[in-house]
């Protein structure tokens, strides 16, 4: 279910149509935004979900080492937490680190239509029920003995 929603929501964000460049050489920051005081590993955040989405979108070709490095930079938020993502290119990162590290408030971005992690999960768990009753459904009586031994 993590997975699924870091795709959707990475998919949501990104507008097809207007962004087409692509990074050969690229470093993925996180910005994780969060809400208490409560102690977090950065890294145990789900990097690796939002990644694959990332490269799902083609904005880069590979996520091997050689081509993309990572940033997790933290800061507290009293509304919510949630987490931001920028993909820069090699050469512009630690200028656009550095600006990110003095503006990051008024970078921080609230749209209503963002799509909740709860209002996915709800959503996620009708479609695998959809999709077990469909199953159920196409299976006809002569192979059900040999499916349910």
């Amino acid at each position: 279910m993590i997975k699924d929603y870091f795709f959707r929501a990475t998919v949501d964000a990104y507008d097809f149509e207007q962004i087409t460049h692509k990074f050969n050489e690229a470093v993925i920051i996180y910005v994780q935004y969060f809400r208490d005081e409560v102690i977090r590993d950065l890294d145990n955040r789900n990097r690796k979900h939002i990644q694959d989405a990332i490269r799902n979108t083609n904005i880069i070709d590979d996520d091997n080492w050689q081509k993309v490095w990572n940033i997790d930079v933290g800061f507290h938020d009293e509304k919510d937490n949630h987490v931001q993502v920028y993909v820069v290119s090699r050469k512009d990162y630690i200028d656009f680190l550095s600006y990110l590290m003095k503006h990051h408030e008024e970078m921080k971005e609230f749209k209503e239509d963002y799509i909740t992690k709860e209002q996915h999960f709800l959503e996620y768990q009708e479609r695998i029920k959809r999709e077990k009753e469909d199953m159920k459904l196409n299976i006809s009586d002569e192979y059900k003995p040999l499916i349910f031994r």
